[in-house]
């Protein structure tokens, strides 16, 4: 084990932000996968939709945390209590509910050929319910992440909290997909997937 995370940190140290991406794109396929596999029980995984999970992770989890865990850690330095407050505030107060879900329910839905129309009904329908949800996961997660996790592990921090995470949002897209390709009311799959934030 101290092989793995001494390799670990020579690519971190020596290529961060492909490490990161590296890290969120795996753990957000292995999320997909086993929520195909375990949970939905399909014989053969979904290959497309395991590819726009793992896109997302690579892009969301791995390339934009790298770059907002810094520039979080360099405006908001330290981990007392008011500064974790701060960005938590940030980050579920402010960058979860405005930008991040919007781009996930937008991009899997261009990734997985949803029209417009489609992607935009079914994130009407899911929006609150993924956004309690991520609320009561990440809050928790992320509160410790700021308190105890050096910067540089953030990333990594997040991408194996995400693997859980995934594995939920996977489940819960996956509930919408007759509503969203029928654009129907979309109660199907209230509550559905998203991969971190």
């Amino acid at each position: 084990m101290s092989r793995l995370i001494r390799a670990y940190e020579g690519m971190l140290k020596a290529r961060p932000m492909a490490t990161k991406a590296v890290a969120g794109g795996t753990l957000a396929l292995a999320g997909d996968v086993v929520a195909q596999r375990v949970k939905e029980g399909r014989p053969a995984v979904d290959a497309r939709r395991a590819a726009a999970f793992t896109g997302f992770g690579v892009m969301w989890t791995g390339v934009f945390n790298h770059w907002w865990y810094g520039a979080l850690a360099a405006a908001l330095p330290g981990t007392g209590a008011l500064v974790v407050a701060s960005k938590l505030a940030a980050q579920h107060g402010l960058l979860n509910p405005l930008v991040y879900l919007p781009l996930f329910y937008s991009s899997q839905g261009v990734l997985l050929g949803l029209s417009r129309e489609q992607s935009l009904s079914k994130a009407k329908a899911e929006y609150w319910s993924t956004l309690t949800r991520l609320w009561a996961i990440w809050l928790p997660a992320s509160t410790i992440m700021f308190k105890f996790v050096p910067v540089r592990h953030q990333v990594l921090y997040t991408a194996g909290v995400s693997l859980g995470w995934n594995t939920l949002l996977s489940v819960m897209y996956r509930g919408g997909e007759t509503d969203a390709a029928g654009a129907g009311d979309g109660s199907e799959g209230a509550g559905k997937r998203v991969a971190e934030g």
